[in-house]
């Protein structure tokens, strides 16, 4: 259960990994009551070390969620009833390097695995750098398309500030990963 002193960490790691406003109090409350998200925190001693937001959606709410052609969307994962969706991953800067981020992708991967047969995840490449990809690359996920400013709408949409480019228009790019978990129908 989220606390409301954690419910105020989670919304300032937020703000701080991935831009002010990215995620407001009110989508962090919509989140924490849809049965179909999981908000997973990793703490210790009262210390929020990191939390994840994993979701099962379906095809129209995938279309949503992904700043990308809804054609492609279609074509990639048109045919599946519901889809994992990785919405994002934040570990404090104070415990990057200990297994934090690692935990939170094996929790998530475990709810989802229940919901789903293919989970998504669109990785932002923040610097050059890409941040969650050897995670998802270890445990056998598959890039499948580069966005250019994959943000770009989004931010000028919704106003916040990325941590990289400032102000609206955030222009990082992300890549589209994908797993087939199983080819047997969700439990």
């Amino acid at each position: 259960m989220v606390t409301n002193s954690f419910f105020k960490e989670i919304l300032s790691l937020s703000n701080i990994s991935f831009g002010e406003n990215y995620m407001t109090s009110i989508e962090l409350k919509n989140y924490l009551k849809d049965p179909f998200t999981k908000v997973i925190l990793k703490t210790q001693n009262n210390l929020l070390y990191g939390f994840s937001i994993v979701q099962r959606l379906d095809i129209i709410q995938l279309k949503k969620a992904l700043f990308i052609d809804p054609n492609w969307i279609e074509i990639e994962f048109g045919s599946l009833q519901t889809i994992g969706y990785r919405k994002m991953i934040a570990v404090d800067k104070e415990f990057e390097g200990q297994g934090v981020a690692s935990r939170l992708y094996q929790d998530g991967t475990n709810w989802l695995s229940e919901k789903s047969n293919v989970i998504c995840s669109a990785v932002w490449i923040k610097k050059g750098e890409f941040t969650f990809e050897p995670i998802l690359k270890k445990n056998g996920f598959e890039a499948l398309k580069t966005v250019n400013n994959y943000w770009k709408g989004d931010s000028l949409k919704r106003d916040f500030n990325c941590p990289v480019c400032g102000e609206p228009p955030c222009l990082c790019d992300a890549i589209i990963y994908k797993k087939i978990i199983t080819d047997l129908p969700p439990k």
